[in-house]
């Protein structure tokens, strides 16, 4: 097939564009104008962004969700090796029989490649175990090969993975018997199993994890389980997970209570749609004074991750506020005797908290973003300054996996970081004002961006347990962004909050290691309980508070 022939070019003022917009706004819904202001909105950055000094093909590619890699090794052109990749050592191995020993030490180990591991049967905890007995032997029977007796040994497991739907009926027939003088009828008293509403809390447990954390929007669950003959309405999945966050609510309150009186708060947010705050629908609002500061027309999800002892705490929030609105909110419920906490995040101005009294640092990976952008067009300096924080990284991620307290990483870091840290700091100065780099190339900005912000992006060098890089809010800020692509908005309000609680509290039992569906069961089940008591009902001490119940029963 051959190249598709382009689109001609037309020249089109910016008020024939506007033009446009008006009259589509007024004919079109407006969820279908959204899309065109964006793509038009879009198509103008993208003209700029080719006609800015210094644009590079990398970085229109990364924007536009073409490049997905931002590593060291992968950025850097071809003959560029960074410090931090050591030459393979020869292989210690005794050559083989037949083999010549130079030729055998030449030879480099191949590395294992990743994700192509095989999961074991310890890795399946919630696998049902079938023990299958001998079909012909027995436990103290004699060995069918020699004098000796047999005794039970370990069980060899043949793991089988099984396809089922989602979502799976069990219907109940209870006996019915009818009286043939009388014609009254008596019906069987069904199981435990079959008592309750119709949606058991494990369903709605599952609906809740594949939309919120999976994204599958309800439409497209109720499709899939139609075809599996099993019909669950869209509008029925919103009313049961709905009315669940009545009970989620109280643990979600909680996490935020704990999450306040944390050290280290990570924050980072992007944008959301939420159909009752945009185009007409909002204009109604403003129209009958129901909606505060009016002029505002920005819409946010925010993620704060807030680091504990006990482990991480990742809170979202979906509204009008941007990230130093809501976490200003957290802040609120912080424990005013404990110090000012550190707060990590890019260098906004509207990421800082009014109010309160924060320890800012900035993410030295977002810093280092623009430099990868330009690569293409300064491979040299780029390779200066990402083969020294090359080394700020290998550092820090051999300090983790010593377990070094915060002091120890401090030392570390203030020891071998801060030297080459500062080599990098005069000479990216120097380069900025002898014009060996032009100050309004696209490098050069992102090098006046690590000069304004080095205070901040470097206090790991000065604040015990301050961390280099935003990445942990990144990543998780990805799933509120998973779940904007799928499901495309929320309707209301409402349902931007019922988002917000979900998200936590899933994402927070997720990131200690907890089964999602088996803790948001449990909390479904014991709903009284999680009202009275939500702090004995998080993902770190859930089950021990079970296991008490039943103890206590």
């Amino acid at each position: 097939m051959g190249r598709a022939k382009p689109p001609p070019i037309l020249d089109v003022t910016q008020q024939q564009i506007q033009q446009m917009l008006d009259v589509a706004k007024e004919r079109m819904p407006a969820e279908l104008f959204a899309v065109i202001e964006a793509s038009i909105a879009s198509n103008e950055w993208l003209n700029a962004e080719l006609r800015r000094k210094g644009a590079s093909l990398r970085r229109l590619r990364k924007l536009m969700g073409i490049q997905s890699s931002e590593k060291t090794r992968d950025v850097l052109p071809d003959g560029h090796k960074p410090s931090d990749e050591p030459e393979v050592p020869e292989s210690p191995v005794a050559p083989e029989q037949g083999t010549e020993p130079e030729a055998q030490l030449t030879q480099k180990p191949k590395p294992k490649p990743k994700g192509h591991g095989r999961f074991g049967v310890a890795d399946y905890p919630t696998a049902e175990h079938i023990f299958v007995p001998h079909e012909s032997l027995l436990p103290g029977g004699p060995c069918p090969v020699c004098p000796g007796k047999l005794h039970p040994f370990r069980n060899a497991p043949v793991l089988r993975i099984l396809g089922r739907s989602m979502l799976e009926p069990n219907v109940h027939d209870l006996g019915q018997l009818r009286c043939g003088n009388c014609l009254r009828v008596f019906t069987a008293r069904g199981p435990d199993e079959a008592q309750g509403p119709r949606y058991d809390d494990s369903a709605t447990a599952m609906i809740a994890i594949l939309h919120y954390q999976a994204g599958m929007p309800f439409n497209r669950l109720a499709q899939l389980q139609q075809q599996l003959q099993i019909a669950v309405p869209a509008s029925t999945q919103w009313d049961v997970v709905n009315k669940a966050a009545n009970v989620l609510v109280s643990v979600f309150d909680e996490l935020l209570d704990q999450a306040a009186d944390a050290s280290l708060l990570h924050i980072d947010d992007s944008y959301v749609r939420i159909l009752e705050l945009m185009g007409k629908r909002r204009e109604v609002l403003v129209a009958d004074s129901e909606l505060t500061n009016p002029e505002r027309t920005g819409l946010f999800t925010t993620a704060v991750v807030s680091i504990l002892d006990i482990g991480p705490i990742a809170l979202f929030f979906n509204g009008r506020q941007h990230a130093g609105e809501n976490v200003a909110d957290v802040l609120v419920h912080r424990d005013q005797a404990l110090p000012p906490p550190i707060l990590m995040s890019d260098a906004l101005n509207r990421n800082v908290p009014k109010a309160h009294t924060v320890v800012e640092a900035n993410c030295l990976s977002h810093a280092r973003r623009g430099v990868v952008d330009e690569v293409g067009n300064y491979p040299q300096a780029c390779l200066i300054v990402l083969d020294t924080l090359a080394q700020v990284y290998r550092l820090d991620a051999e300090l983790k996996v010593r377990g070094a307290s915060a002091e120890q990483r401090l030392h570390a870091h203030q020891r071998e970081s801060g030297p080459i840290l500062d080599e990098l700091h005069d000479w990216m100065d120097a380069a900025l004002k002898n014009k060996i780099i032009e100050p309004n190339s696209g490098m050069g900005q992102a090098l006046s961006y690590f000069l304004k912000y080095w205070s901040k992006l470097t206090l790991f060098l000065r604040k015990p347990g301050a961390p280099i890089d935003n990445n942990i809010a990144e990543r998780v800020l990805k799933l509120a962004i998973r779940y904007r692509r799928n499901s495309l908005f929320y309707r209301n309000e409402r349902g931007a909050f019922v988002g917000d609680i979900y998200m936590t509290v899933i994402h927070t039992a997720v990131l200690h290691g907890v089964n999602p569906l088996d803790y948001l069961t449990a909390l479904l089940r014991h709903g009284h309980d999680v009202a009275d008591a939500p702090g004995q009902w998080l993902p770190w001490n859930y089950k021990a508070t079970l296991a008490a119940n039943s103890q206590a029963a």
